[in-house]
């Protein structure tokens, strides 16, 4: 082989390695900003809901009804998780951190920090008239729902990374 053509090969090697780096940086890149994106995405969708309950809880609060006397509150959180299969309870908290509510049976009138569910927690607070933050709800919803989502967007980056990467090695070649 001559060394005309040797330095041909070894060009084309650096070009090669060159745009499977960037490929690979690329596919990280886009995985990351994909998967940030979905776990927003989730965690708007059940903090949607519980946006929900805490309008409910202040306007209540708004005409005077305390947050223990809100009797239809229980109704409210069967209802919202009744409407999504990925929540898995949901509590209301005064600002004390005790639970008044809460859609799972018994768990009423516990602290908060009692538990070690796999379960993500999103959070909505609510205030009094004055603008004094009077508790929260806690809408917990599997982990195991955004792990499928995050195994799925993995998968899938690693498919179009590896097309990205063969094309990108025949591009070099040409």
């Amino acid at each position: 082989m001559k060394s005309e053509d040797k330095a041909i090969v070894k060009v084309v090697a650096v070009f090669v390695l060159i745009v499977s780096v960037f490929s690979l940086v690329g596919a990280y890149f886009a995985y990351n900003t994909l998967l940030k994106a979905e776990s927003l995405a989730v965690e708007s969708r059940f903090a949607l809901a519980g946006q929900r309950i805490a309008t409910n809880v202040e306007r209540a609060a708004s005409y005077g009804v305390a947050l223990a006397s809100q009797s239809t509150l229980p109704e409210l959180l069967a209802r919202e998780v009744a409407l999504d299969p990925g929540i898995s309870k949901i509590d209301v908290v005064n600002a004390d951190g005790r639970k008044v509510f809460s859609s799972a049976p018994g768990s009423t009138g516990t602290d908060t920090g009692s538990e070690n569910a796999p379960t993500t927690i999103v959070e909505a607070s609510f205030k009094d008239d004055l603008g004094a933050v009077i508790g929260s709800v806690q809408v917990n919803y599997q982990r195991s729902l955004l792990d499928g989502l995050t195994q799925r967007l993995a998968d899938g980056l690693k498919r179009a990374a590896g097309i990205a990467l063969a094309f990108g090695s025949v591009a070099a070649l040409l």
